[in-house]
This record gives C-alpha cells, structure tokens and sequence, in this order.
C-alpha cells in the first residue's frame, strides 16, 4: 500500500508540477515528513527551478526529523545551510502561528509550497464508494409487472432511473480509478468508454 501510495504520487506530483508550478521558485515547508520519500520528489522539481529554495522539514519526533530529512534530501543538490529542521508539533495552533511568524522572517514574502504528505492526516485508504442499486428497477422492467400502455410513465421513469443510476455508477467507477491507480488520462478516457457499452 506504502509503495503504492508513493509510486502514484510521483506521477501525479509530476502532473501538478507541470501544469501549475514549473518555473515558479517556491520555498517548501513539509508538516510531518514521514519517510523523506515523497519530499525526494517534490525537492527535485522544486530546487531546479529555485536553486535557492529552503527545505523547512517539521515534525513533533526529532528521530522523524532526521530519518525524513536523510531519505527527502538523498541524491540531492540541496546545501546543508537550506535545510532548516523545526521540531514542533503543529496540531496545536499556537505552535502554528508561531511557525507562521518564524517563516515570515526567514523568506518574507517569497512564495510557499505547504504539504501535509507524510503526516497521518494526509494518508487515506482507498475509499469504495457505494453504488446505487438498480436490481429491483431491472427486476421490475423485465418481469412485465408493468403494463406498457397503463403504466407509460412510470414505465418511462423506470427506464429514466435506470439510465441515470448506471451514468453515476460509472462515474464513481472512473473516479475511484483516478483516485487510486497509476493510469494516464488516455487510459482511464479508454476505460470510461468501454463501461459505456
């Protein structure tokens, strides 16, 4: 699941990077730096297009601090000087106002990048969402307890609901797919397309 999680999210950092950041040099404060690993990936985008760019690691666990900042700065350009580790826990919001004061200090008013990636607030299981149910519309439609001509339009309500509860069904069928797997925009338009026949 970890592996996963990672995995996909190099991809879509990369997605987000391309379409919304690239080029702007932003600072990067990570609240709760987990395992180093997704901050690996946003630092290499990141510091390319700001040589200059302070890494603010924060965590509650100095053992976390220096595990993440170790893993997220592996391979990396990054100078000592422009990593700056800060031990806090930022569920308290005075520690976050104050953690707000110390970065206005230190980049005044250069842009930020925050993310929440590697705290336990950010990471979620896959959610199924449930599906609408359709079996007694079909069981109705098909068994003829309706007479065609009486019951036109409940009859043609029936097929209206059946139409609508299979398009939203569908939906959440792509969007689980965009939520959870790896596949590009051209292959989930495939697959839609196929749940459409």
């Amino acid at each position: 699941m970890i592996k996963e999680s990672i995995e996909s999210f190099r991809y879509r950092w990369h997605q987000i990077n391309a379409n919304n950041i690239k080029d702007q040099k932003y600072h990067y404060v990570s609240l709760g730096v987990g395992t180093g690993e997704k901050d690996q990936h946003i630092l290499s985008l990141l510091f390319n297009a700001n040589p200059d760019l302070l890494y603010f690691p924060v965590d509650m666990s100095s053992e976390m601090l220096r595990l993440g900042v170790q893993r997220a700065t592996r391979g990396s350009q990054l100078q000592g000087s422009h990593v700056l580790p800060i031990q806090v826990d930022f569920s308290i919001e005075r520690n976050v106002d104050e953690l707000r004061k110390l970065l206005d200090r230190v980049i005044n008013n250069s842009p930020v990048l925050f993310s929440l990636l590697g705290n336990t607030l950010a990471n979620f299981r896959p959610i199924v969402f449930p599906r609408l149910i359709i079996s007694v519309t079909e069981t109705a439609i098909a068994s003829d307890v309706f007479a065609e001509r009486q019951d036109r339009e409940l009859f043609s309500l029936l097929h209206q609901w059946r139409h609508t509860a299979n398009e939203f069904n569908r939906r959440l069928d792509i969007t689980e797919l965009r939520t959870f797997t790896n596949l590009s925009p051209q292959e989930i338009r495939s697959l839609y397309e196929a749940l459409q026949e």
